[in-house]
């Protein structure tokens, strides 16, 4: 005989109306195929509720718990967990009595949740009492249930922004208007009646699938912590909105704190990140005290200037800068609108079906764009009795392999007119035309932040911006080619990676001598480069002997230029370049910022430029450190090129406060600086000559690394005429370098193989060579 459901249980599941007799008749089955001749335990039964879809798992879980009747909270019956914090949790819930689901949360017992604060959360349910816009949502009711403070509010069915964001990225900058314009009418009309949000941010924000944006929590932050500070023990993301007057001073949230917070969230939805991104809720909050949220068309440039505008006012650090009515806003964007809601809506609706695998796809020439048609056109019209003709047939067969053929001489020729361009450096102006044409665009990232490029290009360099990660990666067997016109190959994004690639001028810049300042302009906080290749094409014929001893040569392009998104961001600044050649004029690497470290592993670089120009100081306390193994320059300019600060830079305190240091800690390279034309270090400047303390924040080490006898150990280099002035040596910190003869393999200083150390007169404790590894670099 199968074993009923306890009393105890059966009882309060009916009285709740979780369930009925009827749904208690249809589980005998179930329970009778999952218990055979054991016991039919109440835990079995409830699993027969969840599988028949009356319960849900948790409220089964909380039913066999000793507490079964902890699953009624007050008039609600919980559902199951949705969210939770620090002072409690949140819980999908219905009334008891039946009716539509609902929002509880339920406030834990602690220091915060004082009779004041009750008051508070009490206060402003009895002030929105009666409010109803579809855009907000607020408490309705708030009750006691034993030591919990309970608050219920109305439930939207959707995924949250901060979901979103995570899952997409970038939103298109209409989406994110019409949330914005949404948004403002329902805060606006939460102003009419002297209320404001206080908690406006991505997570708390529902789309619908009926394109409606819902802000819900309204009141209850400002409630829990009227006074925000590091301590207040909330998540890192809750600090993303925080005006900068609410930070520990006391200020009282209005209007423009509510402005500025919905000003962040939509920066955030357009660059796929908060404005100050990180986990330290102290450097957050410091963030936004001290400094000015970005022009956010500087991460997302689509962005309309109409809403650039807006959200730059909105987010402003002074209070009377930023709207004083959200109605303003929206006389300055318009009011939400029904197509605006359509938007959103297929916007929604994109999260709800698997994403779409998209290639990229060559387009077709006019030509044979017509004979697809013409060919169609034959096929449809001659109908099936015509095609049975076995001369029809012939006909169609005709066309079909003149197309082929067509797009084969169309793929022969492209790749020929490479192949003869390669040859053929002198060629006219209709070379140029020619070069241009064949060309291929460079695919866009994927969802993933991805570019593969499967075939070996060459690709014409294009502007990159993405949220995240980007990677552009040629093939294993064959580098893709970039080519370089008359502007860098510019690529933003929180981390750039790059791997098989060849990044090369145009012919038609190096003839025309195109004044390129840099072959890759980078902004990014991380820097991975992997097997690629750098030539700027101005250093095939020059030595540094074609210039008068005493000055350092002109500077070309540099190779890569290095700028960080966020100088404030302790994280960031790690570079690491492997196994890759850099040929050209230019530094190999220009750093824009101070990064905190970059790594070259297996590199060469060859041409009269540094390796690596540094235009900034190190912050004070700070370093900057260069690694360097199994790397070579060859007839090269410095190892680092520190322009430093002039006097002016310097009259608002000491250099000690300026400045922090700069780490070179080099093994096994060798060093073929071009001395008297270059030196190992190299200070650049406006003035005569340096400070002391600039020369001696520099500090090396060269275990197992060589270098010529007569190189000058540091120099001062005139930014305004290129004069070499040596210095002190004595002044620099340098261990481990040793100076002595040594011999390349060959002549060439751009053949990797000839660049390879095959004689060296120093003494080493490896019996390997120092420098390059010609075997593990690209040819």
């Amino acid at each position: 005989m199968l074993e009923p459901l306890s009393e105890p249980i059966r009882r309060l599941l009916f009285e709740l109306r979780l369930c009925s007799l009827r749904d208690l008749r249809r589980c005998r089955r179930l329970v009778r195929a999952m218990t055979h001749d054991l016991p039919a335990f109440d835990s079995v039964w409830l699993d027969a509720l969840v599988q028949i879809g009356r319960l849900t798992p948790d409220q089964a879980r909380i039913l066999e718990s000793r507490d079964p009747a902890a699953i009624r909270i007050g008039p609600c019956v919980a559902v199951k967990p949705i969210g939770g914090g620090s002072f409690g949790r949140t819980l999908l819930a219905r009334p008891a009595e039946g009716g539509e689901l609902c929002v509880i949360k339920q406030l834990n017992a602690s220091d915060r949740l004082t009779a004041e604060t009750v008051e508070r959360l009490e206060e402003f349910i009895d002030a929105v009492r009666g409010f109803d816009h579809p855009a907000l949502v607020a408490p309705k009711s708030c009750f006691r249930v034993d030591h919990q403070i309970v608050l219920v509010s109305r439930y939207v069915a959707g995924p949250h922004l901060g979901e979103l964001v995570v899952r997409r990225g970038r939103f298109p900058a209409a989406v994110a208007w019409e949330i914005g314009r949404q948004l403002a009418e329902g805060l606006d009309r939460l102003a009419q009646r002297g209320l404001t949000h206080g908690d406006i941010r991505a997570a708390n924000v529902r789309l619908t699938l009926a394109g409606a944006a819902v802000l819900v929590d309204a009141g209850i932050r400002q409630a829990l912590d009227p006074v925000l500070t590091m301590h207040s023990g909330l998540a890192p993301e809750r600090y993303d909105g925080v005006a900068p007057e609410l930070i520990g001073v006391g200020g009282q949230p209005c209007v423009a704190t509510d402005a500025y917070a919905l000003g962040c969230l939509l920066w955030q939805l357009l660059a796929g990140r908060p404005p100050f991104p990180g986990g330290d809720p102290l450097i957050k909050l410091a963030a936004h005290q001290t400094r000015t949220i970005d022009d956010v068309r500087r991460w997302a440039p689509d962005t309309p200037d109409l809403l650039a505008r807006g959200i730059a006012r909105m987010t402003s650090r002074k209070p009377a800068d930023r709207p004083q009515r959200f109605s303003e806003l929206l006389e300055y964007w318009g009011p939400p609108s029904r197509a605006g809601r359509r938007r959103l809506a297929q916007f929604r609706r994109r999260f709800d079906a698997p994403a779409r695998s998209v290639s990229e796809r060559r387009s077709l020439s006019a030509p044979t764009r017509w004979l697809f048609v013409a060919a169609t056109l034959f096929a449809v019209s001659g109908g099936i009795a015509t095609l049975v003709h076995e001369g029809a047939r012939n006909v169609a067969l005709a066309w079909a392999s003149g197309i082929s053929q067509k797009l084969r001489q169309s793929e022969s020729i492209e790749s020929a007119g490479v192949e003869r361009r390669a040859h053929n450096p002198g060629a006219s102006a209709a070379a140029d035309s020619d070069e241009a044409l064949s060309l291929l665009p460079l695919p866009q990232p994927d969802r993933h932040g991805n570019i593969n490029l499967e075939s070996a290009g060459p690709y014409r360099a294009s502007d990159i911006n993405v949220v995240g990660e980007l990677t552009i990666a040629g093939g294993e067997a064959a580098s893709a080619t970039i080519i370089v016109d008359d502007q860098p190959f510019k690529l933003c994004a929180e981390t750039v990676r790059m791997k098989n690639v060849r990044i090369v001028t145009s012919s038609r810049a190096a003839r025309r001598a195109v004044d390129l300042r840099a072959l890759v302009r980078i902004e990014s906080q991380g820097l991975m480069v992997e097997r690629c290749v750098f030539d700027s094409g101005d250093s095939r014929d020059k030595t540094h002997d074609s210039f008068p001893p005493g000055f350092a040569p002109p500077t070309g392009p540099a190779l890569i230029a290095w700028k960080l998104l966020d100088t404030a961001d302790q994280r960031g600044g790690t570079g690491m370049i492997r196994d890759s050649l850099l040929f050209g004029d230019g530094p190999a690497v220009y750093l824009a910022h101070a990064v905190r470290q970059l790594t070259c592993d297996n590199v060469l670089k060859s041409g009269p430029g540094p390796l690596v120009q540094l235009a900034a100081a190190p912050a004070a306390k700070s370093k900057t450190v260069l690694k360097l193994s199994h790397s070579t320059t060859r007839a090269a300019g410095a190892i680092i090129r520190w322009v430093v600060p002039g006097e002016e830079a310097l009259k608002s305190g000491s250099p000690a406060r300026l400045r922090g240091s700069i780490m070179i800690e080099a093994s096994d390279c060798v060093f073929d600086v071009a001395s008297p034309r270059a030196a190992l270090v190299e200070l650049a400047g406006t003035g005569s000559e340096p400070r002391p303390e600039w020369l001696q924040a520099v500090q090396m080490t060269g275990e197992g690394s060589v270098t010529r006898p007569s190189v000058e150990t540091a120099a001062w280099v005139s930014t305004a005429d290129g004069r070499l002035t040596p210095l002190e040596g004595t002044a620099l910190s340098l261990e481990g370098l040793v100076a002595g003869d040594f011999h390349f393999t060959g002549a060439s200083a751009t053949r990797v193989v000839d660049c390879e150390v095959h004689d060296s007169e120093t003494p080493r404790r490896s019996p390997h060579p120092p420098g390059i590894r010609a075997g593990e670099s690209p040819r």
